[in-house]
C-alpha cells in the first residue's frame, strides 16, 4: 500500500510542477548570410535549430543569393523546471571553411488564438573566415 501512496505522491507532485511535456513554439527567422570580409552572398550555408540543451536538427539552408527563411515550428519539451522555467534555443549557421554562427531565441507557449507565429530578427549574418 505505501508504494502506491508513493507513486501517486510522485505523480501528482510531477503532474503540479509541470513534468508532463508543455508545448512551445520556436520562433521563424528570415534574413541573408554573407562572407564577413567580403560581403558576398553564401549559398548553402545549413541552418540548425537546438532547443534547451538538444541537439541540433536542421530546418534549412541558404539559396543561392544568401537569403533564408526558418518557419516556425511547435515543438514539445519534457522537463521538470524548478521554478518559473526559461526554454531558449538557438540556431546555428555553419559552412565548411567558415566559424559558425549562433543566434539565440526564447520559446513561446503555445496559443492557438495567435494572430500570427512568433518571429526573432534575423537581418544579415556575416560568417567569418576560420
Amino acid at each position: 500500500m505505501t508504494r502506491i501512496a508513493w507513486f501517486l505522491l510522485a505523480f501528482l507532485v510531477s503532474a503540479e510542477t509541470g513534468c508532463a511535456s508543455r508545448q512551445w513554439v520556436a520562433p521563424s527567422m528570415a534574413g541573408t548570410v554573407v562572407d564577413a570580409r567580403t560581403g558576398t552572398p553564401l549559398a548553402g550555408v545549413e541552418i540548425q535549430r537546438a532547443i534547451d540543451r538538444s541537439d541540433a536538427v536542421p530546418v534549412g539552408a541558404s539559396a543561392a543569393d544568401g537569403t533564408f527563411r526558418v518557419a516556425p515550428e511547435q515543438v514539445t519539451v519534457w522537463r521538470i523546471p524548478l521554478g518559473d522555467p526559461l526554454h531558449a534555443g538557438h540556431y546555428a549557421f555553419r559552412l565548411d571553411g567558415y566559424k559558425e554562427q549562433r543566434r539565440p531565441f526564447g520559446l513561446f507557449g503555445y496559443d492557438v488564438l495567435r494572430d500570427a507565429p512568433p518571429s526573432v530578427k534575423g537581418g544579415t549574418i556575416r560568417l567569418e573566415h576560420e
